[in-house]
């Protein structure tokens, strides 16, 4: 059984191991206030994603789940947390960065903008500037 939970600091060597092994940047994880939420299998971590907050927009980043657990619905859980963290949180919009999630990411509302179309606080995220590159897709909600 796979239980969704509240991300911490002690869980940070475990999400570090698990972004890198996908490929998905580390440059700015956690440099400005961020909340994570995981996805646990037992004592493991078998997904993450994480909500920074720059001014009243938020950047959602850092979602992946375990091949062994991927289809199972633990992406969208992670992401329907996010989604709600940043509406109790008061963030009027909400922004990320895809390489090959633009078609999961639209089912839920998001649509493709352009990378300038950020404001400014996303645009200067660490994240944004300079961890994904250029080909990544930027989306809003």
């Amino acid at each position: 059984m796979v239980i969704l939970d509240v991300g911490s600091e002690n869980d940070l060597p475990a999400i570090r191991a698990l972004l890198s092994g996908s490929g998905l940047p580390l440059d700015g994880l956690m440099d400005v206030p961020t909340r994570l939420v995981v996805a646990r299998h037992g004592d493991r971590i078998v997904g993450v994603g994480a909500l920074e907050r720059h001014g009243t927009a938020g950047l959602i980043r850092s979602i992946v789940v375990s091949p062994e657990v991927r289809s199972s619905g633990i992406g969208s859980g992670i992401v329907a947390a996010l989604e709600r963290t940043a509406d109790e949180d008061g963030l009027t919009d909400t922004y990320l960065l895809t390489e090959t999630a633009e078609n999961f990411f639209a089912r839920r509302g998001y649509r493709r903008i352009g990378r300038g179309d950020a404001p400014p606080a996303v645009k200067a995220s660490v994240e944004w500037a300079t961890a994904c590159g250029e080909s990544a897709i930027p989306m809003a909600r």
